[in-house]
């Protein structure tokens, strides 16, 4: 399952850096999916990545501020 979702997220990556646009969808119905493809049942499907081209470009997003994100020692601590 962890090698499956890390080649996903770089194909993901991938078809970003070729102009591509890719949404990540985990919420299916897994024996659908393997009916489709033809799968063995015996595999899991585990995501599926549609990859397109997108209708228009991404805009460059604006970075919040690291310490909205970062506690100190424990989760609900402090922000740094």
């Amino acid at each position: 399952m962890q090698d499956a979702t890390i080649a996903c997220a770089y194909a993901q990556l991938a078809a970003t850096a070729s102009g591509l646009g890719a949404c990540w969808v985990g919420a299916f119905h897994e024996d659908e999916v393997r009916e489709i493809v033809g799968a063995p049942a015996a595999w899991r499907p585990v995501a599926i990545l549609p990859i397109g081209v997108p209708t228009e470009a991404a805009g460059v997003r604006e970075r919040r501020d690291l310490g909205i994100w970062c506690m100190r020692n424990r989760c609900g601590g402090e922000a740094q």
